[in-house]
């Protein structure tokens, strides 16, 4: 694995979720929101990271899709109504 420094993690992630906030506007079904921020990171790694092989861009993208999960769960329960 290529070492990747924490601001690209981090970067990444934030733009992924914001993506997954307009994609939530869709209606998607629940369970695809649990998986988009993942998906958006691989592609972003995909498209504009050079990676050695696709097994790498898979594991970074998993890593950041995971972050951007957790931070996007924390953002929605701290906007949440009660």
């Amino acid at each position: 694995m290529t070492p990747l420094e924490l601001n690209n993690q981090l970067g990444v992630a934030m733009l992924a979720v914001l993506g997954a906030l307009v994609f939530r506007k869709l209606g998607l079904p629940e369970w695809m929101h649990a998986v988009i921020p993942t998906v958006i990171c691989v592609l972003i790694f995909g498209a504009f990271v050079d990676l050695p092989d696709s097994q790498t861009t898979l594991v970074h993208g998993v890593i950041s899709g995971l972050l951007a999960s957790g931070i996007l769960y924390i953002v929605l329960g701290l906007t949440r109504k009660n």
